[in-house]
């Protein structure tokens, strides 16, 4: 064989290999082409994932604010429970203490009201007496007043009889003169 055939056989492999060489070029072209078009999905899933993480990084921003802000509301809330608590511990302290004193009060109403029953009872007694003393008054009055009338009229008859006395003493007298 001779030399140029074996130039011709190993340009044929050379082709051969070249051949395969670009069919393989031209399937790693495809396969880079695929690839670049996988990757462009990739990116473009890859912006899409990193928009919706971002959107979920915003959500959980805003969730966690909302937290923080119901945290601060619990916080004010549980306070404002614990201020209500105590104030109502301070209402029912005041409502024993209230309630004591209307015991003690009513108590005492009580006992006024017994003392007023009992005043009332010595005031209807005096009444009664002063009743009493009064028409005793008026009776003793009315005696008085009849022992002043026949008073008067025993001294009108003493004056009377003195009177009569006195001309008999005087005629008496006369008499008596003129017998001696």
């Amino acid at each position: 064989m001779s030399r140029i055939h074996i130039i011709t056989s190993d340009l044929n492999k050379s082709r051969s290999k070249i051949r395969s060489i670009t069919s393989d070029l031209s399937k790693s072209r495809s396969k880079i082409h695929s690839i670049t078009s996988d990757l462009s999905k990739s990116r473009s899933k890859i912006h899409r994932i990193t928009s919706d993480l971002s959107k979920s990084m915003s959500k959980i921003h805003r969730i966690t604010s909302d937290l923080s802000k119901s945290r601060s509301k619990v916080h004010s809330i549980t306070s404002d429970l614990s201020k209500s608590r105590s104030r109502n511990h301070r209402i029912t302290s005041d409502l024993s203490e209230s309630r004591s004193k209307i015991l003690s009060i009513t108590s005492d109403l009580s006992k006024t009201r017994s003392k007023i029953q009992s005043i009332t009872s010595d005031l209807s007694k005096s009444r009664s007496k002063i009743h009493r003393i009064t028409s005793d008054l008026s009776k003793s009055r009315s005696k008085i007043h009849r022992i002043t009338s026949d008073l008067s009229k025993s001294r009108s008859r003493i004056h009377i009889i003195t009177s009569d006395l006195n001309k008999s003493r005087s005629k008496i007298h006369s008499i008596t003169s003129d017998l001696s």
